[in-house]
């Protein structure tokens, strides 16, 4: 009797209902979420990114410095008012008012005019060049951004996806779990098989809460990388579609074979060198001959009411040429500074090219694996899928026990998961080979955009 009471306890304990802290019914939102796609999150980002919007905005910085430094080759026109106190010293023969003090007043309205200075030319010129290389920085940040906001993009997508394997994994065991408690009751399989599959199901619950928690993660990254920290209610279409890399050599083939692609580090390195030797003529010419116009009108008297007359006018023009001497041999250490940038450059643009070669092999060859994992996935997922109709209905038919139903289930999970692992990297190491070959990433969202309608 008392075995029997023990066993009805046990079959009353695991027939409890079992709902997993994932599928608690949530309180519905008024707001309806919106369709967020992935062109129109790039778009979002492109406008919205702080990190961004602040390259932007040095570009303008960059912009207004152009006219600031080709104001030095336009005329300087300056007016000066004195009035002062004075008294000559009576040492002297022509000492005014016999060496009492007087009054003095004195307008200046004077004129200078460049007419040639060697350098004056290349520093409007390295002022452009700072404005194209701002406009190559963001360059750089826009193509990066919109890299990491493919991944973002479809991060949040395979989370989204993983949750619901698992939850469709435990609809499928719960209802093996009701198979198991009934057979445990009839006495046609033991009551270790019911426990067995409560256990699993409660392991799915804590997988599923994970799962959630990823995806509000990856919702976050999202909206960071987007730039608006709110973005929390929309919805994306929940497809994890890959191009071909056919498909994706035909497209770019032709700008590799053409020439055709943008590399923004090697040109930006290009402008750099560029500026250094604008830069040094600047120099130079600061310590070689220049030559101005200058000219002066003014007005000189004692009286207050003199300073306004014929006789209290004065005025004069003519040619200043300002001849550097000697300078404490500071253009030979200038030089020699500038020789070394030119240097580093050289270095640098080296050191580029062997990194963006390296970035194109090495992005080329993750690709064609990742590609390559996705087909050995596939395979794998569909014999899994296979794997797991029969074992269910092995299972109702009692014709397997439940840890090979167990097992299969698992393998089942774990192959559909790991096909989406493997389109998600396959993604990722498309964004970077569009990065490392120069191609357009707007190109690649378009793409991503068409096969994921």
């Amino acid at each position: 009797m008392k075995s029997t009471a023990l066993f009805s306890f046990v079959i009353a304990s695991i027939l409890l209902p079992f709902t997993p802290r994932a599928f608690a019914t949530a309180r519905p939102t008024k707001a309806q979420p919106r369709v967020l796609t992935l062109k129109a999150a790039a778009e979002k980002a492109l406008r919205l990114n702080p990190q961004l919007g602040e390259k932007e905005e040095h570009i303008n910085q960059m912009e207004a410095q152009i006219p600031i430094t080709r104001s030095q080759l336009l005329p300087n026109i300056k007016l000066t008012a004195t009035e002062s106190r004075a008294k000559g010293a009576l040492l002297y023969p022509l000492s005014l008012f016999n060496g009492n003090p007087y009054n003095q007043y004195e307008t200046t309205l004077s004129l200078t005019q460049p007419l040639f200075a060697i350098g004056s030319i290349s520093a409007i010129h390295a002022a452009r060049l700072d404005r194209n290389i701002s406009q190559l920085d963001a360059q750089i940040d826009r193509r990066n951004l919109l890299s990491q906001l493919i991944q973002a993009y479809f991060q949040v997508v395979m989370t989204t996806r993983n949750k619901q394997i698992l939850q469709q994994q435990f609809k499928i065991l719960k209802e093996s779990f009701q198979t198991a408690v009934h057979r445990a009751r009839i006495g046609r399989s033991q009551l270790l098989d019911a426990l067995q599959t409560k256990t699993q199901l409660a392991l799915l619950d804590s997988q599923i809460a994970n799962a959630t928690s990823q995806y509000e993660v990856a919702v976050a990254q999202l909206a960071n990388v987007i730039g608006e920290p709110k973005l929390t209610n929309f919805e994306m279409k929940n497809s994890l579609k890959v191009p071909s890399l056919k498909s994706v050599d035909q497209m770019i083939q032709p700008s590799l074979k053409n020439h055709t692609y943008q590399l923004p580090e090697l040109r930006e390195n290009t402008l750099n060198a560029e500026k250094v030797a604008d830069q040094k003529e600047e120099m130079l010419g600061e310590n070689l001959p220049s030559l101005e116009f200058v000219g002066s009108y003014g007005e000189l008297s004692y009286k207050k009411s003199d300073l306004f007359t014929g006789p209290a006018q004065e005025w004069n023009i003519g040619l200043q040429l300002n001849v550097p001497l000697f300078s404490g041999l500071s253009t030979l250490y200038q030089l020699r500074s500038y020789a070394s940038q030119e240097r580093q450059l050289d270095i640098d643009r080296q050191n580029i090219e062997n990194q963006m070669t390296l970035q194109q092999v090495s992005a080329r060859k993750t690709l064609q694996s990742a590609a390559r994992s996705i087909l050995s996935g596939e395979a794998a997922l569909k014999l899994a899928r296979a794997s797991s109709d029969e074992a269910r209905r092995d299972y109702r038919y009692a014709t397997i026990d439940v840890l090979q139903f167990l097992q299969v289930q698992t393998s089942y999970m774990q192959a559909e998961s790991a096909l989406n692992t493997y389109k998600y990297n396959y993604l990722v190491a498309l964004a970077n080979y569009y990065v490392a070959n120069g191609q357009p990433m707007m190109n690649l969202i378009n793409l991503l955009e068409e096969i994921n309608k």
